[in-house]
């Protein structure tokens, strides 16, 4: 695993439009920081958070109904079985990197929210990054042709390689509109960043994700971040962005 330094302070579901603060919440930019799980007891807090599994606390409540006795530490080991130490998952496709989560982590006072956000120890945002080293092609997508009612099929499009790829982008409903999504984007910018230098390569690796065209507040978060279109079909949107390009 590599590891970014970012601790921004501050979908691909539906994303929050980011913004500083928010008239209708007492939550503010200052309220989370993002994290880098590093800790298998941190990748059980993002299937939590993702809605995948029960958290540690309520296995070990399930189990004291079976009259057996299990801490927090083994809940966490019997339910990442299938996970290292540090929170990589063991099965990996050849050629890809494990999965990197980073973690928008609430670190405000409001006791409501603290408790609402508690599940999965104060998760409030998530965004997945994996390095590919060998990339496939797009699928290709079917298309409708307006001259009949026959079908075509869309070329598919080669993706640079390697790529980092970003997915599973999700931020909690009360915490959306905070600026959430862009500090976990800017987090997995710098992730690629720090493959480049460990790679030792000169050009940049590039961040390709994917979005379903009717995912309109997302398509604009990552326009607005800097992502341009690699492929636009009528069923999805591949954009990529590199990471040291400038703006215009």
């Amino acid at each position: 695993m590599v590891s970014s330094s970012s601790t921004v302070n501050s979908n691909n579901e539906i994303a929050d439009e980011p913004t500083k603060s928010c008239s209708n919440s007492n939550l503010t930019a200052t309220d989370y920081f993002i994290q880098q799980v590093t800790l298998k007891s941190s990748a059980l807090d993002v299937k939590v958070f993702r809605g995948f599994t029960n958290s540690a606390k309520e296995y070990v409540l399930e189990q004291q109904e079976l009259d057996n006795v299990i801490s927090e530490t083994q809940a966490v080991d019997y339910i990442m079985k299938n996970y290292h130490p540090n929170g990589d998952y063991m099965y990996n496709t050849p050629y890809y990197e494990p999965e990197s989560y980073f973690m928008a982590i609430y670190n405000g006072t409001e006791s409501d929210d603290t408790l609402s956000f508690a599940r999965p120890n104060g998760i409030v945002g998530v965004v997945s990054a994996q390095l590919r080293r060998k990339a496939p092609l797009i699928a290709a997508a079917a298309g409708s042709s307006q001259s009949d009612e026959t079908h075509t099929v869309l070329p598919s499009v080669p993706l640079p390689s390697p790529h980092v790829y970003v997915a599973n982008m999700r931020v909690d409903t009360k915490m959306q509109r905070k600026g959430i999504a862009m500090a976990l984007l800017t987090a997995v910018k710098e992730y690629a960043i720090s493959w480049r230098v460990a790679l030792h390569m000169n050009e940049d690796i590039p961040i390709i994700l994917s979005v379903d065209n009717v995912n309109l507040p997302a398509t604009a978060l990552y326009e607005k971040f800097g992502f341009e279109y690699l492929e636009h079909n009528d069923v999805f949107r591949m954009m990529i962005l590199w990471p040291r390009k400038e703006r215009m």
